[in-house]
């Protein structure tokens, strides 16, 4: 995607000249856009009481629950109270239903790895809402958000070895680029599971962009795994995270949205970028 490389090299202009002062109004006006986000510094916090609560009580009526009105109040920013409908109904229910999902397929799953997902979910279900588009939880939403836990945590297992973890990603690369790959194990088969997912959603034919997105995933996470063994200069491990930050959050809205316009890509790189850093 050479429209978002070209974006994230331009925030990475204005970051340095932010970092120096050299801002003039115009250029300080863009980064506000990754600014206005930094309140969701509070979402981290919150995001662990609620889990953890969840955690300690799975049966808890979530829709009563204070600590996930405050969670989404603070994800929205706005007052929970005047959106209490939608929060008790189209939030609290995909959490509850994505839940459920999860542990029909991965009974033994760990709650850690269904919260990394589920935040990936709340992203999606807030884009949505901002485009008016019905809040629910969709093949591309679920299968996406799981492909976190599936792939990343086995790339940061430290108990398999480099060549493993590199034979893993040239597979999963093919996978992504449309082949029919056999899986190598049960594991791989979950994660191709979850492209096959994705596809019945989105014709590889009409959106290609999505596919396309989900590649520039994969090489955030072909980069993460070169940093586990080379050291990167401060340089690099910024321009990592703002690929990473943006990239989830552009696939994230491709996922729901199946096309981006220029301005939209740009909001959702900016979007990715803050959440990243925050």
């Amino acid at each position: 995607m050479q429209a978002f490389n070209k974006m994230i090299d331009s925030y990475l202009v204005f970051w340095g000249k932010q970092e120096t002062g050299k801002l003039d109004s115009t250029q300080s006006s863009l980064i506000l856009i990754v600014r206005q986000y930094y309140h969701y510094l509070k979402l981290k916090k919150q995001i662990n009481r609620v889990c953890q609560k969840i955690n300690n009580n799975p049966s808890i009526d979530l829709s009563q629950d204070i600590d996930i009105q405050r969670l989404f109040e603070f994800w929205l920013g706005v007052d929970a109270n005047s959106m209490k409908q939608r929060i008790d109904g189209d939030y609290v229910k995909c959490t509850k239903v994505f839940i459920e999902m999860v542990k029909d397929r991965w009974p033994d799953m760990e709650d850690a790895s269904i919260f990394q997902a589920l935040r990936n979910v709340w992203i999606m279900n807030t884009i949505q809402i901002m485009h008016k588009i019905p809040v629910k939880i969709t093949d591309a939403i679920f299968a996406y958000s799981m492909l976190y836990p599936l792939t990343d945590n086995y790339l940061d297992d430290e108990r398999v070895s480099l060549i493993e973890k590199q034979a893993f990603v040239l597979r999963f690369r093919k996978r992504l680029e449309g082949y029919k790959i056999h899986p190598f194990n049960f594991h791989e088969q979950d994660i191709f599971d979850m492209v096959g997912m994705i596809e019945k959603n989105f014709s590889r034919t009409d959106h290609q962009e999505v596919f396309e997105s989900l590649l520039l995933i994969h090489e955030g996470q072909c980069m993460s795994l070169k940093q586990q063994y080379e050291i990167l200069t401060e340089k690099q491990i910024l321009k990592l995270s703002f690929e990473k930050g943006a990239a989830s959050v552009v696939a994230d809205a491709y996922l729901v949205l199946g096309e981006l316009n220029e301005e939209e890509l740009r909001f959702y790189t900016g979007y990715g970028i803050a959440l990243q850093l925050a």
